[in-house]
């Protein structure tokens, strides 16, 4: 019996009223809407007319809308959406934990699954971490595109308008309203997000990895927190404390490189963020700034420099082309106490793992010259990332839509974040709760089995990710460490995470000078930051960005962050 998705007016009547109560900004839109994210249910067919099936009894707050709208859903979506199999064709690189370990689509569940529901199959052309921006710009020069490419908006050099324009992706807004009611939804219910979407000429050229509820920020600053207690110290407000806390560790719990960065060129976001400068572009009462010509910069240069100089870093993030602690031995023998470039999902593989059995981790705030809260660093969101692109040569449009829609229902998102009961979870009071088969795999690494069996931030997939259960088996260090990341910053002078978008002119402009400053920046920050480069050169540094076109370049995203507020 084929099963269906409808979206009742009675939820696009609520989204209206949340819509309403959410204008005034991106931030307000979040907070002022409900946690959880309105989709469409996915019932057995009724035999009977819609109309004659039983109504579920309205809350005391729906009654007063029910009443007043229609009981026929606004759009119906069939599944499957074929009688027999088709496979279209689709081209993704595989995160590290799953490179040289999953080589076909329908080894996540999730799109086995997806297959059995909707009768649609994958070709996959899989491509390495490590080769997957090489991979991507061969494919585009040969134009031997896929139906579907994941990824397509990051790794595309140029803007959104630009790949339409030059028929490498379709503008995929125009086939939401009759194909994607769950998003259609979605979008009505938080109006921010279709807006962080848009491109300068108002297109959509990928479908969102998005979160049910505004997200915990994941990953920051961690910190030994036995070694803390041990030596009667607290945890660290400002860069002061900070470094009397790192010489400490090494002098007396023996972490010869007591800080762990996972910056190539040492410039840590969480770190540079105390100064209220970001290394790119930020703003500050709407005026776009470049953090690199900052005199804050120079003094974080400054700190570095000096305490790389009393071997106070390891020295491993020179080379370290993840940007993020892939390797966890640091924490995990005691070489260093204080670590960047992991995540709370993290913390129970170094305490279960590490030499010292008593070990304890938690979260380190945003330090900062005065200990003050700082104005910049990641922020809660709806929105995560930009996933799946469809190419002009896929001959059915509509129906990689209505797939890929099924995931933003309720059931698509209850097998996305749990995947098939029986296996992968089981209910337990009610909530769902992930097996052994997930948390304790045999074959795979967490990491792993996190992406493969249920979909986590690596799954090559467009979904909404539900934080509950993230959170659902956490430990304590890691609900601390989260409650101390998601009060680091107030965002006062965050640029928006997605949305503000170039012209095409503005980005051959764009990209024209900055390939080049990006290129001279990378090889002489790292030059200061060990010593390589005497920071009496950093004014010449400056000089030399001014000479090259950093203003032209902030010049122009500051057009864009005016369109952007005006919008």
């Amino acid at each position: 019996m084929k099963k269906y998705t409808r979206v009742l007016a009675m939820l696009m009547a609520l989204s209206m009223v949340f819509a309403l109560a959410a204008c005034g900004g991106a931030e307000s839109a979040v907070e002022s809407a409900p946690a959880e994210v309105a989709s469409a249910p996915v019932e057995e067919a009724p035999e009977a007319p819609v109309e004659e099936a039983p109504a579920e009894e309205p809350s005391v707050a729906e009654e007063s809308v029910v009443e007043e709208v229609p009981e026929e859903p606004a759009v119906v979506i069939e599944y499957p959406l074929f009688d027999e199999l088709k496979t279209y064709t689709i081209w993704l690189g595989t995160a590290p934990d799953l490179t040289e370990v999953v080589y076909n689509m329908d080894e996540f569940v999730i799109f086995r699954e997806l297959q059995k529901i909707t009768n649609v199959g994958w070709e996959a052309t899989m491509v390495s971490f490590m080769a997957e921006a090489e991979q991507f710009q061969l494919m585009l020069a040969g134009g031997d595109y896929t139906d579907v490419v994941v990824k397509a908006v990051d790794n595309y050099s140029g803007t959104v308008d630009q790949a339409i324009e030059e028929e490498f992706l379709i503008d995929l807004k125009p086939y939401i309203p009759d194909n994607m009611p769950n998003l259609a939804a979605i979008f009505e219910k938080y109006p921010e997000l279709p807006k962080q979407l848009s491109s300068d000429g108002g297109a959509i050229a990928a479908f969102p990895k998005l979160y049910k509820e505004p997200s915990d920020i994941s990953s920051g600053g961690m910190i030994r927190a036995d070694w803390l207690e041990d030596l009667g110290l607290e945890n660290p407000k400002t860069f002061d404390e900070l470094y009397e806390v790192l010489k400490t560790f090494r002098d007396e719990k023996g972490a010869s490189k007591p800080l762990y960065i996972a910056s190539p060129t040492g410039v840590q976001a969480e770190l540079i963020s105390g100064y209220n400068i970001s290394a790119g572009f930020y703003q500050v009462d709407g005026e776009v700034r470049f953090g690199a010509v900052q005199p804050e910069f120079k003094d974080y240069l400054t700190m570095m420099n000096k305490w790389y100089s009393e071997g106070l870093v390891d020295d491993s993030f020179i080379s370290n082309i993840y940007e993020s602690m892939i390797d966890l031995s640091p924490a995990l023998n005691g070489t260093c106490g204080v670590w960047y470039g992991t995540a709370a999902q993290r913390i129970t593989e170094i305490t279960s793992g590490a030499v010292d059995p008593n070990i304890k981790v938690t979260g380190i705030t945003t330090v900062t010259v005065d200990g003050s809260q700082a104005h910049v660093g990641e922020s809660g969101s709806l929105f995560d990332s930009q996933m799946w692109s469809i190419t002009p040569v896929c001959e059915d449009p509509e129906v990689i839509c209505q797939y890929i829609d099924y995931v933003y229902s309720e059931e698509g998102t209850l097998l996305a974040n749990y995947g098939v009961e029986g296996e992968t979870f089981e209910y337990v009071d009610g909530v769902p709760r992930l097996t052994d088969l997930v948390l304790n795999n045999p074959t795979y690494s967490y990491g792993a089995a996190m992406n493969i069996f249920v979909c986590d931030r690596m799954t090559p997939a467009a979904f909404v990710i539900d934080e509950a259960r993230v959170r659902a088996d956490y430990i304590e260090d890691q609900l601390n460490a989260i409650e101390i990341w998601n009060n680091c910053n107030d965002g006062l002078y965050n640029m928006p995470r997605a949305g503000v978008n170039l012209s095409i002119d503005e980005s051959e402009e764009y990209n024209t000078l900055y390939s080049d400053i990006e290129t001279y920046m990378d090889e002489n920050i790292i030059k200061f930051v060990v010593g390589d480069k005497s920071l009496d050169e950093f004014d010449a540094f400056v000089d030399t960005l001014y000479e090259m076109g950093i203003e032209d370049c902030t010049a122009i995203y500051q057009a864009a962050y005016d369109r952007y507020l005006a919008a």
